[in-house]
C-alpha cells in the first residue's frame, strides 16, 4: 500500500501545512458567511465590502504561502541530515 505523501514530510513542515490549510478553510468560511450577509440584502458598510474583495486573494495567500513554506522546511531538514 502506498504511503501517504504528508507521512514523508518533516514534523514541522506538517504542521505547518496543516495549520495552514486549516487557517486557508476558515477564511473561506468566513467569506461564505459574508457572501450570505450581502445576499440577503442587509445593509453592506464600506469595511464589509472591502472584505468581500480582500478575502479571497487573502485566502489564496496564505493557503500558498503554508504550501511554499512546508516544502522549503522539508527541503531543509533534508539537506541537513
Amino acid at each position: 500500500m502506498k504511503e501517504c505523501v504528508s507521512a514523508r514530510l518533516h514534523p514541522l513542515s506538517r504542521f505547518v501545512l496543516g495549520h495552514g490549510i486549516t487557517i486557508a478553510s476558515l477564511m473561506l468560511g468566513v467569506w461564505c458567511l459574508y457572501a450570505r450577509h450581502m445576499a440577503l440584502g442587509r445593509p453592506v458598510t464600506a469595511v464589509l465590502y472591502t472584505c468581500w474583495e480582500v478575502y479571497p486573494l487573502l485566502t489564496l495567500m496564505v493557503l500558498s504561502l503554508s504550501v511554499v513554506g512546508a516544502l522549503l522546511i522539508d527541503t531543509y531538514a533534508r539537506t541537513q541530515k
